[in-house]
């Protein structure tokens, strides 16, 4: 005798293999999911650097893994010299201008934005003194 349901209508053979299937590919994207989390930026300090300085970026869900993680500032990409699952130390790179940190894990594709820009500092020993402006 065939598989019938409860109203007497008989049942394709295949349903259970395929109730299977979707089962597990359900549970293979509630793993997958929950082990990519979202890198997530809470400070940066200092938040203004000349090019080549290294700054500290604390937050969660970084990892510890440099070769699947990328930091950009704007769209200038910089070096990540240490990472751990809260810190990362940065080096800032040339041409940064006034914008927004990103953390991003290659191998997930999420990323994160810092709430506040990055300043870009040219350094130098001396401030403007209003003392020393002349009237023309």
């Amino acid at each position: 005798m065939g598989k019938f349901d409860f109203m007497g209508r008989s049942k394709p053979s295949y349903l259970p293999g395929l109730y299977i299937w979707l089962a597990l590919f359900f549970i293979i994207s509630l793993a997958t999911e929950s082990w990519s989390q979202l890198p997530l930026i809470k400070s940066v300090q200092p938040t203004s650097s000349p090019a080549g300085f290294q700054i500290s970026i604390k937050g969660e869900n970084f990892g510890n893994n440099t070769a699947v993680l990328t930091t950009t500032f704007g769209g200038v990409q910089g070096t990540i010299i240490f990472a751990s699952d809260q810190l990362l130390e940065v080096m800032v790179p040339p041409g940064v201008l006034h914008q927004r940190l990103s953390v991003t894990n290659t191998t997930s594709g999420l990323t994160s934005y810092s709430s506040d820009h990055f300043f870009t500092s040219f350094g130098g020993n001396f401030g403007i003194d209003i003392s020393k402006i002349e009237d023309q």
